[in-house]
């Protein structure tokens, strides 16, 4: 099993005369990676958690150690529930657009993505992806993921634009995006991009598409949360 590094940075303030690319694949060993069936267009119902208590994982590149949120929420004076729903519509925006279904659970030790606080804080936010090794088929099954926000920073709950803090909405969404098997197009014109903007808030057509490809067009269910 093996993990790899994924980084949400934030980059300097300089101008970007073009769009990202419309979508990129997150290839690992040669193999693009997706959770479920290794084969494109086939859809995946996952489960997401919290950290309970503070975990090590150390055949992770990033997110090796993670703490419970509590104390980041504290920090930028967000209550868990207010964080929590953020988390849950994050992970709607890519369930309204593939075939993917997401569901809470209470036991961390059940969860396929696993969202916490960095025990040693750096950067923005940070995904590490597990995959298995590649079996007969070009596409390599992700295993586990893990997403882990920088306590430090100053978060929020809402997109207002102001660049002195940061929403856990968008960059729980671009992190979910590479936890699934998308990576960086490029720079801007995309949440998959690689720099923090507020002024293209949620999926863009390039971030579908990435999905799509991945898992299919998002299937009608009359169970599905609107």
């Amino acid at each position: 099993m093996r993990a790899f590094l994924l980084a949400f940075v934030l980059i300097g303030l300089c101008a970007s005369s073009g769009f990202a690319a419309a979508y990129r694949l997150l290839v690992l060993d040669g193999h693009p990676v997706k959770w479920g069936e290794s084969s494109f267009g086939a859809g995946a119902s996952l489960k997401y958690g919290f950290v309970r208590e503070a975990s090590k994982f150390p055949n992770a590149i990033n997110c090796k150690a993670m703490t419970p949120v509590a104390p980041m929420l504290a920090r930028s004076k967000i209550a868990e529930t207010a964080f929590r729903n953020e988390i849950r519509i994050a992970f709607d925006e890519w369930e309204k657009v593939a075939n993917l279904r997401f569901t809470h659970v209470d036991d961390p030790a059940q969860a396929d993505i696993l969202i916490g606080a960095q025990a040693e804080p750096s950067g923005i936010a940070f995904a590490n992806v597990w995959h298995a090794a590649n079996g007969d088929g070009r596409i390599a099954a992700i295993t586990k993921a893990s997403i882990c926000f920088n306590p430090r920073l100053p978060w929020e709950t809402s997109l207002d634009g102001d660049k002195a803090t940061l929403s856990f909405r968008q960059i729980a969404a671009h992190e979910i995006g590479h936890a699934i098997g998308l990576d960086h197009p490029g720079s801007t014109g995309q949440l998959m991009g690689y720099r923090y903007s507020e002024e293209t808030p949620g999926l863009q057509a390039g971030d579908v598409l990435g999905a799509v490809k991945l898992y299919g067009a998002v299937r009608p269910s009359p169970n599905r949360r609107p």
